[in-house]
């Protein structure tokens, strides 16, 4: 799904950004798919959970569909990411409005 149309209009800076991130990993999705490496997720022995809302069974299923997916592209860092980096995602980009947040996290994957 294109980010962009030639119908539709970029109106703020977030969308400026927000399309910038999107055609940097679209350009960049083959550049990892030949040295893809993946990582099981187990929920036993996970030890990253946060306040974010996600419960065990959506744990679980997130991790499986990252472990498939060959980009991921998200509004809002959290628990999502460092399960992201643990499988193994070729391509992962989020953006979020909380500076520190984004250093904390960018520090830990």
């Amino acid at each position: 799904v294109a980010f962009k149309t030639s119908s539709s209009k970029i109106s703020s800076q977030f969308d400026i950004a927000a399309q910038l991130m999107y055609d940097r990993i679209v350009h960049d999705i083959t550049t990892n798919a030949s040295t893809d490496t993946r990582n099981d997720f187990d929920l036993q022995t996970w030890n990253k959970k946060t306040t974010g809302g996600l419960q065990d069974q959506d744990r679980v299923l997130l991790a499986k569909l990252y472990r498939g997916a060959n980009l991921v592209f998200v509004y809002g860092l959290d628990e999502s990411t460092y399960i992201a980096d643990h499988v193994g995602v070729p391509r992962y980009a989020g953006i979020d409005s909380d500076v520190s947040w984004v250093d904390q996290t960018r520090k830990q994957v």
